[in-house]
């Protein structure tokens, strides 16, 4: 699954996949390790489930809690407002745009 999410980084694609009982729609921005030594995503959940109830908006999610993940053939452009390289959330980062 880490490789399917750094080619949809590096390619600027968006991802889906089923996530706490619910299916996502995201923009994928960096993959790396947390603080608490999870593998985590930095993403823009553009549509989809949400158990906030905020669907659209800066996520981070899990790997782990990540399924039926699909790299989808929709490209976006990376221009986001609140997305700041280098994220703070991550000990070690994988891939980013």
């Amino acid at each position: 699954m880490n490789g399917q999410i750094d080619t949809a980084i590096k390619e600027h694609r968006v991802i889906r996949f089923t996530y706490e009982g619910g299916v996502r729609i995201v923009e994928p921005y960096a993959h790396g390790v947390s603080h608490e030594n999870n593998e985590v995503v930095r993403c823009w959940q553009k549509e989809g489930f949400s158990s906030s109830g905020n669907s659209q908006g800066w996520k981070l999610f899990e790997v782990v809690k990540m399924t039926n993940l699909a790299v989808m053939q929709e490209i976006f452009q990376p221009i986001r407002s609140g997305y700041r390289k280098g994220d703070s959330a991550m000990r070690t980062i994988i891939c980013e745009i």
